[in-house]
């Protein structure tokens, strides 16, 4: 799954998935619990769609 799509599907704006994966700003704990989450859970943590 790309960036866009990753982003997209579980709520985290793209601007700031890519600030983690250049190492510029790390996630706070709140953060690392959502993407531990997403590891375990991936389909339960999926974002609703904007209307």
């Amino acid at each position: 799954m790309g960036q866009e799509t990753f982003a997209t599907t579980y709520g985290i704006p793209l601007a700031t998935l890519r600030a983690w994966e250049r190492h510029e700003t790390l996630p706070t704990p709140s953060e690392l619990t959502h993407l531990h989450l997403i590891e375990r859970e991936p389909e339960r943590c999926k974002s609703v769609p904007a209307k």
